[in-house]
């Protein structure tokens, strides 16, 4: 398999990674080698990365290795009501997540989850699918159970 036909799945499968914004990454194959470059606004990006095409046929083996470098860069510089945003569409990401009687609200990278949910399940779900949204260094999960 030539380089290109092998490139053309990784970039596919980084699209439509749940949990990573691949808008600024680059992948590039040579000899079969896979190289990720680019910017991502967080380590769990950076890993949800390289996680997402961990499986993929066609990468070359080094030392015993999978040969995948991530040389992704790490840019938090996020504003408050881009990390607000960006955990909503995290939200709207994850099917069946009740989401609707949280608010959001960001201070530094810290975001605080408030409102209400059903169940303390339902307060996990929320407080995991934040996590991963660009920009989020911190998650104070406060929604309380709804009666």
């Amino acid at each position: 398999m030539d380089d290109q036909t092998l490139r053309h799945p990784f970039v596919e499968e980084l699209e439509w990674a749940p949990h990573v914004d691949a808008t600024y990454i680059t992948v590039d194959v040579q000899d079969g080698i896979v190289r990720f470059g680019g910017v991502v606004a967080s380590l769990a990006e950076k890993h949800a990365a390289e996680r997402a095409v961990w499986d993929l046929h066609g990468v070359r083996a080094r030392d015993d290795v999978c040969a995948i470098e991530n040389q992704i860069a790490i840019c938090p510089e996020t504003i408050a009501a881009d990390i607000a945003a960006n955990v909503r569409r995290a939200f709207a990401r994850h099917a069946g997540l009740d989401a609707a009687r949280i608010t959001v609200a960001v201070d530094g990278s810290t975001v605080a989850l408030t409102g209400t949910v059903r169940s303390m399940l339902a307060r996990h779900r929320i407080e995991n699918a934040a996590w991963p949204a660009a920009g989020v260094g911190a998650v104070d999960n406060r929604p309380s159970l709804a009666p």
